[in-house]
């Protein structure tokens, strides 16, 4: 095999002048499939180029770069679309969701403006197409803000049949201690700015909370691992780990001062 094309399976000498007319056929099909095909994968490496060097201009490491193509080869063999056009939004798209994913300070704006330089311009109402696209392609492009994770998966934990119950009327109040305690606990884990995504680290802040309003009630924590793993998406082994380097000192020292405190105003 001399191509790696469709042609080059076959042997070059059958088109002969004594060539039966259904394989001549099937050559010019071959040779018709050979054409398509060099110019989709002439069409996709100018769209990884222009991934390659948007995540340069926005100072993206080379892992990451290197994801943004997965996700772009990904997403157009999923969609199956021809046209370069397209072939740019999925391009803006993968590095999109790539920088929401591992929570790199970049926003829309900056992407887009790094497309531009090269002289290709996205339009605003195109990035909303792209983020449903993507999110029906199976690359659900997350949120920006580590505080819309927050409020995302506090509402899904206390609206369960278990928080529910627990709390009953005293829901409202308890969640709203549990939300200004998470923002603490998120600020000082982006202050550290380890490598877990926003939704982990936010589920885990909710469950740390938990924990430091429950001791100052004097009251069972509500939230579980397997509770906010729902709530969030993220597997709990992730969740443990997450939460055992980023909180978990913290949520230790918080709750021990709440002890002693409550003990030394009993005596």
């Amino acid at each position: 095999m001399d191509r790696q094309t469709y042609m080059g399976i076959y042997d070059r000498g059958f088109y002969s002048p004594d060539t039966g007319a259904g394989r001549f056929r099937k050559y010019l099909k071959l040779c018709n499939l050979d054409r398509k095909r060099a110019a989709l994968e002439r069409r996709k490496d100018i769209a990884i180029g222009v991934i390659t060097r948007v995540c340069a201009m926005l100072g993206l490491p080379a892992d990451v770069r290197e994801i943004a193509v997965k996700t772009f080869r990904f997403v157009v063999g999923a969609s199956r679309e021809r046209d370069i056009r397209r072939f740019y939004w999925y391009a803006f798209g993968s590095v999109l969701y790539v920088v929401r994913r591992y929570g790199f300070p970049v926003s829309i704006d900056e992407i887009r403006g790094a497309f531009e330089d090269l002289g290709i311009r996205i339009p605003r109402w195109r990035v909303l197409w792209v983020i449903d696209e993507f999110g029906r392609l199976g690359r659900r492009i997350g949120s920006r803000r580590p505080s819309d994770y927050l409020n995302r998966i506090l509402h899904e934990v206390f609206r369960s049949p278990r928080a529910v119950g627990r709390l009953g009327d005293r829901a409202v109040l308890y969640r709203q201690r549990v939300l200004l305690v998470a923002l603490d606990l998120l600020k000082m884990a982006l202050e550290r700015g380890r490598g877990f995504e926003p939704r982990t680290v936010c589920a885990c802040a909710i469950y740390g909370a938990d924990k430091i309003v429950a001791c100052r009630l004097g009251v069972k924590p509500v939230v579980t691992w397997p509770l906010v793993s729902r709530a969030s998406g993220v597997h709990e082994s992730t969740l443990r780990a997450c939460y055992n380097e980023l909180f978990k000192k913290r949520v230790k020292e918080e709750t021990l001062k709440n002890v002693k405190d409550s003990f030394c105003n009993k005596i």
